[in-house]
């Protein structure tokens, strides 16, 4: 999820941009929604969650 992003850049360049710096699917966050953030398991292109010891 791509949170801060210049409103002068095309969306589907900073989308395509963040998907190959980070090897898996972004989205863009929009102004006014609601996300809601869960763990997943680490996987391909993903970091482990980090708990409060972590």
């Amino acid at each position: 999820m791509i949170t801060h992003f210049s409103d002068e850049l095309d969306p589907k360049w900073a989308r395509d941009e963040a998907r190959d710096a980070f090897g898996a699917p972004v989205e863009l966050a929009r102004e006014g929604a609601v996300y809601t953030i869960c763990a997943v398991a680490p996987g391909p292109g993903r970091m482990p969650a980090r708990g409060a010891d972590g």
